[in-house]
């Protein structure tokens, strides 16, 4: 792995600015050619292996040994842990079904779903408003299910995840993170929800991740505007895990003491937690069967 990140960095030296792993060259050159994400799995690795289920719906540590260093690209902020999706693909796709299963990322930012599924041997489509890396391709996750669904080949998703901006906590220019009131924001997850859970085949699962975020002297949880939008579409929440931030929050130990400074100055409760939702889909999906 650290060979290929050497590579992979050179790679980035020498490209157009973009980053790429060795590997996705020839997906890249499809990609300029116009053609749909098409992939297929592979074995998984041996580490991938040795990574067992977890059912507590508390995560503080006690992870397995899938780093958050060796997935995906690390000069990106807001990238989340591995186990998050390690821990849906073993629970919800059956190790018989992994080969011909696609998961879908719709803001795959970093690109730290790919490459946890080629650790586990499951094909992964990955697409973005703002690609990071030539495995990502361009698109908006709110164009519309038909334009999702030939984006990546007509296939219907086994696993799909949704890892939105927590609003305006960090700017990638989306139509998220530069919403101005709460209801914009849910507005705009409501048009990612209704492009890309329709393409989640029936009874396929579905992971959110998502945070708090502290706005106007008011703490905004922000799953409270996202999962009814989720409800109303079908889908049962099978699992609500509470996971601190831990490695993978940037600058977190740095500024615990200013942050903890300000939490009591102005009277609000620091949070060094994010929550993850596992949902199933009971509907059909996009084009009905």
């Amino acid at each position: 792995r650290r060979a290929e990140m050497s590579e992979a960095r050179s790679v980035y030296q020498e490209s157009s600015g973009e980053w790429a792993w060795p590997w996705v060259r020839l997906a890249h050159d499809k990609q300029k050619q116009g053609a749909p994400i098409t992939a297929i799995g592979g074995k998984p690795t041996e580490r991938a292996t040795r990574v067992q289920p977890k059912v507590s719906s508390l995560w503080t540590g006690g992870f397995s040994d899938l780093s958050p260093s060796d997935f995906g690209t690390p000069e990106f902020h807001g990238r989340f842990h591995p186990e998050i999706v390690a821990q849906a693909i073993l629970r919800y796709i059956p190790p018989e079904r992994r080969r011909d299963a696609l998961i879908w990322d719709p803001m795959a930012g970093g690109g730290t779903t790919g490459d946890v599924a080629k650790e586990f041997g499951v094909a992964c489509a990955m697409t973005d408003i703002n690609p990071t890396r030539l495995d990502i391709r361009r698109f908006d996750a709110t164009a519309g299910a038909e334009r999702a669904w030939r984006m990546i080949g007509g296939r219907p998703v086994d696993l799909l995840i949704l890892h939105p901006p927590y609003w305006s906590a960090v700017k990638y220019d989306t139509g998220g993170d530069l919403a101005d009131t709460a209801e914009e924001f849910a507005a705009w997850f409501s048009r990612i929800a209704t492009t890309t859970v329709p393409l989640v085949r029936h009874g396929g699962y579905i992971v959110f991740v998502v945070g708090n975020l502290y706005r106007d002297k008011e703490l905004h949880p922000l799953d409270l505007y996202c999962i009814p939008v989720l409800r109303v579409m079908g889908l049962v929440i099978k699992g609500r895990v509470a996971k601190d931030f831990g490695e993978t929050k940037g600058g977190w130990k740095r500024h615990a003491a200013i942050n903890t400074h300000r939490a009591l100055k102005f009277g609000y409760w620091r949070y060094d937690w994010e929550q993850v939702f596992y949902l199933k889909k009971l509907g059909e999906h996009f084009p009905a069967d």
